[in-house]
């Protein structure tokens, strides 16, 4: 550290190295910095540092001097539904439990920006870990979705009820015209068929005795 406070020509120089700090400072403060975003974040006073992943607004981002992380770890002690699932140079986990608040002046190198796949499962982190539920709209939007499939359903419903009324009376129909109508009807046709039938036996038989 000493040797960073010297100028060129070697001399103990603290104004210079506040310069050069204060230029490192608004270096960081113009940074642009999105939520999603994975850094290295250095520990205080020392130049190790481990990632985080921003999960800040950007308005924030943009306009104040401190963000909000969520560290990672490669493999977290347990595992928990505040785990977000994310890629740093390792495959790593987003401990979405434990979100900090840091400087910008703590943001060092910067690695990746996360999936749209990856920002949506650290949102369903931060929601279980902060308890806040689905918005008004979004249960709006589901419940307009199960309407319209419970809607759906029920025209395909009524459809086959139809159909199956319409067959069973086809059915019907069918059986009305394989059967006579009135069974009182059929007796008198009958009795009058067998008349006649009779009739016709005795007249038969009469010709043929006749001509015998």
């Amino acid at each position: 550290m000493d040797n960073i406070k010297r100028n060129g020509a070697g001399y103990y120089d603290p104004t210079a190295f506040q310069a050069i700090k204060n230029t490192e400072k608004g270096a960081k403060k113009t940074m642009e910095i999105y939520r999603g975003d994975i850094f290295y974040i250095k520990k205080i006073n020392q130049d190790t540092g481990r990632p985080a992943v921003i999960v800040s607004n950007n308005d924030i981002n943009e306009s104040q001097n401190m963000v909000e992380v969520a560290y990672l770890v490669e493999k977290p002690n347990e595992s928990l539904p505040t785990h977000a699932k994310v890629k740093c140079h390792l495959p790593s986990t987003a401990l979405c439990e434990q979100v900090v608040s840091v400087s910008k002046d703590r943001i060092d190198g910067f690695i990746r920006t996360c999936t749209d796949e990856e920002i949506e499962k650290i949102n369903k982190g931060l929601s279980i870990s902060l308890g806040i539920t689905e918005s008004d709209d979004t249960m709006a939007e589901k419940l307009k979705e199960l309407t319209d499939s419970l809607s759906e359903a029920q025209r395909i419903n009524d459809g086959l009820r139809n159909r199956i009324k319409e067959e069973i009376d086809k059915q019907q129909e069918l059986k009305q015209l394989s059967q006579p109508e009135n069974t009182d009807e059929i007796i008198k046709v009958a009795a009058e068929r067998d008349v006649y039938k009779d009739l016709y036996m005795k007249l038969t038989e009469k010709l043929i005795g006749d001509k015998i």
